[in-house]
C-alpha cells in the first residue's frame, strides 16, 4: 500500500537519482497517511520553473495482501497571475543520523537560521518507524523561545500536515530547532530490527 507520495520540482533536471531528491529541488509537495489534499491559503501559491523537470517518489509498505492498484493522482490549480505569497518547503533534515542500538530515547536536534521575514502556515513531522516525539521551537533573536509545534506521540501511521489557524510571522535571523525523539529499543514493537 503506500505509505506516502511526493512530488519533487527538481532544481537540476539532469538529477533523477532518487537519492538527490531530498536536496535537489526547488519545491516538495507531499501526502502521508491521514492527510488530505495539500490545498494552500488564498493568494499563496508555489513556482514552478520554466521546463521543469517534475519527479514523484513514492514509499510503499507491505501490509500481507496482494495489492494491485495504486490510486495515487496529482493535480494542480494554476494562477493566470503571480500570487503574492509564495510557498517554500523548509526541510530540516539530519542525512548522517546514527541512533544508538537499544536506546529508548534519542534526540536529534537540527537547525536552521530562518534567511529572511517568512510566515509558516504549515508544519509536520516525518520519522519512520522509530519516531517517538517531535518538538519545533523558535528562537528569538535575543534568546527567547517559543514552542510551535508538539507531536508526541508519533505516529507512523498518521502523519498529518497540520496547519496554523494564522500564519506565524517569522523574522530574519531567527532560529527554527527541531528535536525528534526516536525508540530503537526492544520496547518499540515497531521497531524492524
Amino acid at each position: 500500500v503506500v505509505h506516502h507520495a511526493v512530488l519533487h520540482v527538481l532544481r537540476d533536471s539532469k538529477e533523477l537519482r532518487p537519492e538527490k531528491f531530498p536536496l535537489n529541488f526547488v519545491s516538495r509537495f507531499g501526502w502521508a497517511p491521514g492527510a488530505r489534499a495539500n490545498l494552500f491559503p488564498p493568494n499563496v501559491g508555489a513556482f514552478i520553473p520554466k521546463q521543469s523537470k517534475l519527479a514523484l517518489t513514492v514509499h510503499y509498505e507491505a501490509n500481507g495482501e496482494i495489492t494491485v492498484d495504486d490510486k495515487t493522482r496529482i493535480g494542480f490549480y494554476l494562477y493566470s497571475k503571480k500570487p503574492t505569497n509564495i510557498r517554500e518547503e523548509w526541510t530540516l533534515l539530519n542525512e548522517k543520523i546514527t541512533i544508538p542500538p537499544r536506546s529508548a530515547n534519542h534526540v536529534d536536534r537540527i537547525e536552521k537560521v530562518v534567511p529572511y521575514d517568512a510566515n509558516v502556515i504549515a508544519m509536520n513531522s516525518h520519522m519512520h518507524l522509530r519516531g517517538r516525539s517531535s518538538r519545533i521551537f523558535i528562537e528569538k533573536t535575543d534568546g527567547s523561545r517559543d514552542a510551535i509545534f508538539e507531536l508526541d506521540p508519533y505516529l507512523f501511521s498518521f502523519q498529518y500536515t497540520y496547519e496554523k489557524e494564522k500564519p506565524l510571522k517569522l523574522k530574519k535571523g531567527e532560529k527554527i530547532i527541531c528535536e525528534n525523539t526516536f525508540d530503537n529499543s526492544l520496547l518499540n514493537k515497531l521497531n524492524p530490527n
